[in-house]
């Protein structure tokens, strides 16, 4: 009896903490659907045409501001947008440089940009609601180089894009930036915008969060091999799980573990810029060397990821090829070392080699 009424009590427990959020979240999920469709439509990234932009602040003093002071703040600027059908929006904007090593100036001239868009002024426009976007430029004025690292790194994006759904997307641009105070030279240039972090997170039912120390193999399994694979397939070093470098971690659900997002890719192998140097502890001598840097599974595990790779070549093959901009260089360049990929993970022997006897822990 006394187990009975027990049991008893402990029902309408059991209904509130297990069931009831199981509701909660099931309403959510209607709601993040219904607020995805709306998102979608009228998105900057709803589509892959190239946005022309031109960006009016005063750059030089900006640029100024970096070498004087290591935190920036925003500068009031201009933003002209063409539409389509050949019509101009005229948006109010702030500017502001940002990133690590390439707002250093002794390595970037052109720093990538944080824009923040008037509210008001963007209603109606593909920069609606979209609060604060990342822009990614070209680093060096003078070398045409540097805009074909751009759009490397833009692509290597888009091949995450077409292996899943909950990563960053991203649009490509063509930017004339004045300088308001003339002090610096009218220049247009190929860059990209990059989703915001938080936005990302809303669109696949989530939000961001900060942990310190999160073992990389306590995220979502499945995801997390997919992004290991997948970073070893653009040759990129510069990324961990565990301090969130170049990764943000993404929470959808309480009784679920959280998912890895990678962002920032000029450090890959299939980018390969100048500057990209990876760490001593690789023991590589150049980031276009691949190393997996992610965890042991079995040959049936590895295999049933590859797949997913394997269906998708096509597709990720057609990004290069479908984008104009790309020059000749830079489209067999990128070609040929996807090659070398598919070839490392259709050989067995190169698959034992490259996954199975380099992966964590040493085996």
């Amino acid at each position: 009896m006394k187990n009975q009424a027990l049991l008893h009590l402990s029902l309408p427990i059991l209904i509130f903490f297990f069931v009831f959020p199981l509701i909660i979240l099931g309403q959510n999920s209607e709601q993040v659907k219904e607020k995805l469709l709306t998102y979608d439509a009228r998105s900057l990234f709803s589509d892959h045409d190239l946005i022309e932009m031109t960006l009016m602040t005063d750059f030089k003093d900006m640029f100024r501001e970096i070498t004087r002071n290591a935190d920036t703040v925003f500068h009031d600027g201009i933003a002209i947008y063409r539409r389509p059908d050949g019509s101009l929006d005229t948006l109010g904007v702030k500017i502001r440089p940002r990133g690590s090593y390439r707002r250093d100036p002794s390595h970037c001239v052109s720093p990538p940009l944080s824009i923040k868009f008037n509210k008001k002024e963007s209603k109606n426009t593909p920069f609606e609601d979209l609060k604060r976007l990342k822009l990614v430029t070209h680093c060096s004025n003078s070398e045409k180089v540097f805009e074909q690292y751009v759009l490397r790194e833009y692509l290597v994006y888009r091949i995450f894009n077409v292996l899943t759904d909950t990563s960053l997307r991203v649009r490509p641009a063509s930017i004339t930036y004045i300088d308001t105070d003339g002090g610096m030279d009218t220049l247009q240039r190929f860059a990209f915008f990059i989703e915001n972090d938080n936005q990302m997170a809303e669109r696949i039912g989530g939000k961001i969060i900060e942990i310190k120390n999160i073992h990389q193999d306590r995220t979502d399994q499945k995801h997390t091999d997919l992004l290991e694979v997948f970073m070893y397939m653009v040759g990129n070093p510069d990324w961990s799980v565990s301090v969130q470098h170049n990764v943000k971690i993404v929470q959808t659900n309480p009784f679920l573990e959280p998912i890895a997002v990678p962002y920032d890719f000029d450090y890959c192998g299939i980018v390969n810029t100048n500057y990209a140097a990876p760490a001593d502890e690789l023991n590589i001598a150049s980031v276009t060397q691949r190393v997996f840097l992610g965890f042991c599974r079995t040959k049936e595990e590895f295999e049933a990821c590859f797949d997913l790779f394997r269906s998708k070549k096509e597709e990720i093959y057609a990004l290069y090829r479908d984008l104009p901009y790309l020059d000749e260089r830079s489209l067999n360049w990128s070609l040929h070392y996807l090659d070398k990929f598919y070839e490392i993970i259709n050989d067995p022997k190169l698959v034992k080699k490259e996954f199975l006897k380099t992966c964590w822990p040493p085996r």
